[in-house]
C-alpha cells in the first residue's frame, strides 16, 4: 500500500506572533486555501506518483482527514476536484486536541469541535464512523498530554499496517493531518518510538510517501512541496 501523509495548509494559528490570540480550531488563511488548491491539482493530476504509475489505478483509493477544520478545508478541494468523499479519522487529530488556555489564569479548557452539520459545510459528503461526531462535536475533553499523542500515533501506525496487510482493493491512501502528529506517525511507521527528541519539520501541505507491506516500510520521500511552485506559497 502506498501511503501519502499530508500536512494541512497554513492555518490562522500558524502565523500568530501573539499566542494570546490563538483559537482552538482555526480556519485556513488565504495562503492556506491557495496551498490546498495547489495540492488538489497535484494529486488529481497524479503528479504525486512516479511517471510509470500515472496511467494505473486511481490517484487515491481513499482519503482520510482529521476532524479539525484546517484539515477538512485542506481536503475539500481535492475531494471536489476528484469527485470522491473523504473519511474522517478522529485519531489523526493534532497532538493536544482542541483546547484553549485562559490568558489570565492559564486554566486550560477543551473545545467541542465540528458537529455533523458543520462537517458537511466544511467538507461536503465526508463520512465518519457512527458515534465519532454528534451534535456536541467530537472532542469534548481537556488538553491531551504529549505521551497520549505519541501513543495514539503508535496505534494509528498499527492500523495502517493492518490495512496494508489485509486490503487488496486499497492501494493508494492519503491522510491529511498535522505537523506534530505526522512527525510522531512517521517515526512509528519506521519502527521507532515517537519520542520528542527528534522531530520532522513538515511544511504546510508537505507530502510524505511511504510504502507499507508485510516486509516493512519503504520511504519514498518526506515533506515534498513541489506542488508549491512559487516560493511565496511555502510556509511552516
Amino acid at each position: 500500500m502506498d501511503l501519502f501523509l499530508i500536512r494541512h495548509g497554513e492555518s490562522a494559528n500558524n502565523i500568530l506572533t501573539d499566542l494570546s490570540k490563538r483559537v482552538a480550531d482555526p480556519d485556513l488563511t488565504p495562503l492556506g486555501r491557495q496551498q490546498a488548491e495547489q495540492l488538489s491539482h497535484y494529486l488529481i493530476d497524479r503528479r504525486h506518483l512516479y511517471p510509470h504509475e500515472r496511467d494505473q489505478g486511481k490517484s487515491l483509493d481513499r482519503l482520510f482527514t482529521s476532524a479539525m477544520k484546517r484539515s477538512l478545508q485542506t481536503s475539500a478541494p481535492t475531494c471536489s476536484r476528484g469527485d470522491f468523499s473523504a473519511d474522517v479519522w478522529i485519531d489523526v487529530h493534532e497532538v493536544g486536541g482542541l483546547f484553549l488556555a485562559d490568558p489570565v489564569t492559564g486554566v486550560v479548557e477543551g473545545h467541542s469541535g465540528v458537529t455533523p452539520a458543520e462537517l458537511e459545510r466544511q467538507l461536503p459528503g465526508a463520512r465518519f464512523a457512527e458515534g465519532d461526531i454528534d451534535d456536541e462535536g467530537w472532542w469534548n475533553q481537556g488538553k491531551e498530554m504529549p505521551a497520549a499523542g505519541q501513543g495514539r500515533a503508535i496505534g494509528v501506525a498499527a492500523q495502517l499496517r493492518a490495512m496494508a496487510s489485509s486490503s487488496v482493493d486499497v492501494e493508494r491512501v492519503g491522510v491529511v493531518s498535522h505537523g506534530d502528529f505526522l512527525s510522531h506517525l512517521l517515526k512509528a511507521l519506521m519502527d521507532g518510538l515517537p519520542a520528542a527528541s527528534a522531530h520532522y519539520q513538515l511544511a504546510n501541505t508537505g507530502i510524505s510517501r511511504l510504502g507499507l507491506s508485510n516486509e516493512g516500510t519503504v520511504v519514498h520521500c518526506v515533506n515534498r512541496v513541489e506542488h508549491l511552485d512559487d516560493a511565496r506559497w511555502v510556509s511552516h
